[in-house]
């Protein structure tokens, strides 16, 4: 656990940590050009009525990873949960901003439970995803 998951109490503020989300990035995570889809090929994200390659679900819920991981640690990695909800699409060429506030902290003997609300939006301060995490670390 890092200094600052020390001091964590309920309505603590996480974030932002921003992710910029690149067709480049897109192509790498879907083995473009072996694997063509709406993920990652203009084309075939025409045929299907977009403009262009949507992200990921998974490429903008890392943001929120990320976030986690400055927070805790290398414990957040193991038997923790994240809970997204995803209401928009993020396109190539924007940033996610990944937000949290701790809902609650509950000690229990050997861990601290943190109840911590999730949102993600985009540069314009759109919500695009929103949801929750539960991280259970091993204390002192």
């Amino acid at each position: 656990m890092t200094g600052s998951a020390k001091q964590l109490v309920a309505g603590s503020k996480l974030g932002p940590e921003k992710m910029e989300m690149t067709l480049e990035k897109m192509r790498t995570y879907e083995n473009w050009p072996a694997v063509k889809n709406v993920h990652c090929d203009e084309q075939v994200a025409k045929e299907v009525g977009f403009s262009q390659p949507i992200c990921r679900a998974v490429m903008f819920s890392a943001a929120a990873d990320k976030m986690l991981y400055s927070t805790f640690g290398p414990a957040v990695l193991t038997g923790n949960k994240l809970s997204l909800k995803y209401l928009k699409a993020m396109l190539p060429g924007d940033t996610c901003v990944a937000h949290g506030e701790v809902k609650s902290v509950t000690e229990i003997p050997g861990h601290i439970n943190y109840s911590i609300d999730i949102w993600l939006e985009n540069q314009d301060q759109e919500k695009v995803a929103s949801g929750e995490a539960e991280v259970s670390i091993a204390s002192a």
